[in-house]
C-alpha cells in the first residue's frame, strides 16, 4: 500500500498503513482545519514533550484518523514521564490554564473586530494554542496515559470504572453543572414567567446564561444559550448527591490520577474555551463572511487558507464562492506536514482511494462492546446524533448515541437515560459529565453511530460494556 503513487504533492509519502480509524465527527472544513493545524515544535518544546507530528488525518467531512507508530512512540515517552515522575504533566497543565486564561481575555475583544486579515490571524493563533492542548490529550497523549493506568490498576485488582470517578477536573462545564444544581433548587419547578416576577431569582439566572452562553456551542456551530434553553437543563438536572465509591489506592495510582488529571485539563478544559470563542469570535466572522458575500454556513466550508486569500483579495467573492459550491459532496481531506502545516486535498481520485480506509460494519450487527463510563443498565430507545442540527431529535428518556460528546451537548445528554460513544476515553468529556450525571455510559464503541439507528430499542448494559438491539425500529 506504501506505493500507492498518489495525485496531490501534499500527499507525497503517506502511507495508509500507519494510520488507524478514530471516528467521525462531522465537521465544516473550517472547524477541520483547527484540527489539522495545531501542532507546532515550539508549543511541545516549551512543556517538555516529545511530539513531532500533529499524528491526526481528516477526511470526508470529519472521519478522522490517528498515526499508529506516533502513539506507539508515545506510549513509552509517557510512560517514561510517569515512571520518574516528571514534572512534565505539572508544566502542561499550567500551560494549558495560561492559553485558557489568554483565551479568555482575547473573548472579550473579539466581537468588535474588523474583517482583516490580521484579526483573522489573531484569532487562529489563539485557538491554535487551546487546541495544541485539546488536540494533543485528545488524539493520542490521553490515550496512552489512560493504557498505562489501566494496567495499574488491573495489577491492583481495582475495577477501572470505580477508581476512574476519582478523576475531578475544575473546568467551566465542571462549575456549571454545580451551579444548575443550585438554581434547580431555588427555581423548583416555576415556569419562566414565574422566575421573571422574581427580579434576584431572574437576575442569577440571566447572569449563568450570559456566563454560560457558549455550551450549546460546537464546530463553531451553534446558538447562544437561551433562557427557556437553559431553564431546560435545571428542569433536567439531578440533584443526587450519592458519592462516588471512594476505593484505597496505592501511591502509584493516585500519582497516575493526578497525571490524568493534568492531561484531562487540557482535553477537557481547552475544548470548553474552544466553544466560548465559537460564540464570542462569531460577530467577526460574520463580518468576513459578508465582505465575501457569503452566509456564516457558507464561510465554515471554506478552508483557512482561503479566508486569508479572500481578505488580502486574492480571491474574489465570486471565486470564493465556487469553491464553496463545489464542497456540498464534502469529498475533501485535510492533512498536516511536518511542521503542523494543514493542508487541503480534493482531488477525485485520491479521495476516493483514502475512502476505502473508513472501515465498514456488518449489516447484520446488533451489538457492539466498549469501555465503561459509568456502570449502569438501561434500555431505551436510540437516538443517533451527529451534530447540532440534529438535536432536536432528543427526547427524555432516548439513548443518546454519537461520536462524542462536547459542551453543547449537556442538554442532550441530561434528557438521556444513557449515553454511548463512537470515540473517547476515561478523560472524554462523555466520561466525565456521565458520571456528574450519574448516567449509564459506554464509550469507544467505534461504529455505534454506524450500527444503531433512530428508533431502536436499546439494552445499555454499562455494567459489562456491551450494547444490544433488543428491537429494531419500524
Amino acid at each position: 500500500m506504501s506505493d500507492h503513487a498518489f495525485n496531490s504533492p501534499e500527499l507525497a509519502g503517506f502511507k495508509p498503513e500507519d494510520w488507524a480509524y478514530l471516528g467521525l465527527w462531522k465537521e465544516d472544513l473550517f472547524a477541520a482545519w483547527f484540527w489539522q493545524d495545531w501542532y507546532r515544535k515550539e508549543f511541545a518544546e516549551s512543556v517538555g514533550l516529545d511530539m513531532r507530528e500533529c499524528s491526526m488525518f481528516a477526511l470526508c467531512g470529519g472521519h478522522v484518523f490517528y498515526n499508529v507508530p506516533e502513539r506507539n512512540r508515545l506510549r513509552e515517552v509517557m510512560r517514561d514521564l510517569v515512571e520518574r515522575h516528571d514534572p512534565f504533566f505539572e508544566k502542561y497543565e499550567h500551560a494549558a490554564r495560561n492559553a485558557c486564561q489568554d483565551a479568555l481575555n482575547f473573548a472579550l475583544e473579539v466581537p468588535a473586530y474588523e474583517p482583516t486579515l490580521e484579526n483573522f490571524e489573531r484569532l487562529v493563533s489563539v485557538v491554535r494554542r487551546l487546541m495544541f492542548y485539546w488536540s494533543a490529550s485528545a488524539s493520542q497523549i490521553a490515550y496512552v496515559l489512560e493504557e498505562v493506568f489501566l494496567e495499574q490498576v488491573v495489577k491492583e485488582s481495582i475495577a477501572p470504572d470505580v477508581v476512574a470517578g476519582l478523576i475531578v477536573i475544575d473546568t467551566p462545564l465542571y462549575r456549571q453543572q454545580e451551579e444548575l444544581k443550585q438554581l434547580a433548587r431555588e427555581i423548583n419547578g416555576r415556569s419562566l414567567a414565574e422566575v421573571e416576577a422574581d427580579s434576584e431569582l431572574f437576575a442569577k439566572l440571566e447572569d449563568h446564561r450570559k456566563r454560560y452562553g457558549w455550551i450549546e456551542m460546537a464546530n463553531w456551530i451553534g446558538e447562544e444559550l437561551t433562557l427557556p434553553r437553559l431553564l431546560d437543563m435545571i428542569s433536567n438536572v439531578s440533584l443526587d448527591e450519592a458519592a462516588h465509591e471512594q476505593p484505597p489506592v496505592s501511591d502509584n495510582v493516585r500519582h497516575l490520577l493526578r497525571c490524568l488529571t493534568a492531561i484531562g485539563y487540557g482535553k477537557q478544559g481547552c475544548a470548553e474555551y474552544v466553544s466560548m470563542l465559537h460564540l464570542h469570535a462569531r460577530p467577526f466572522l460574520l463580518r468576513v463572511a459578508d465582505r465575501f458575500g457569503v452566509s456564516y454556513r457558507e464561510l465554515m466550508s471554506l478552508n483557512h487558507d482561503e479566508i486569508r486569500a479572500g481578505l488580502t483579495g486574492a480571491l474574489t467573492p465570486e471565486e470564493l464562492q465556487a469553491r464553496i459550491e463545489k464542497r456540498a459532496d464534502r469529498k475533501w481531506a485535510v492533512r498536516a506536514d511536518a511542521e503542523g502545516k494543514a493542508h487541503f486535498i480534493d482531488d477525485p481520485e485520491d479521495i476516493r482511494y483514502l475512502e476505502t480506509f473508513i472501515p465498514k460494519v456488518g449489516s447484520g450487527t446488533t451489538e457492539l462492546k466498549g469501555q465503561i463510563a459509568n456502570k449502569g443498565n438501561v434500555q431505551g430507545r436510540a437516538k443517533v446524533i451527529m451534530n447540532l442540527d440534529e438535536f432536536g431529535k432528543m427526547e427524555q428518556g432516548d439513548v443518546l448515541v454519537t461520536t462524542m460528546t462536547t459542551p453543547d451537548f449537556v442538554l442532550l445528554m441530561q434528557r438521556s437515560c444513557a449515553i454511548v460513544t463512537d470515540i473517547g476515553g476515561m478523560l472524554s468529556h462523555a466520561a466525565i459529565v456521565s458520571r456528574e450525571m450519574k448516567k449509564p455510559c459506554i464509550i469507544g464503541t467505534k461504529f455505534a453511530t454506524q450500527v444503531f439507528k433512530d428508533g431502536d430499542l436499546l439494552e445499555v448494559d454499562a455494567n459489562t460494556g456491551m450494547v444490544r438491539v433488543l428491537e429494531r425500529a419500524g
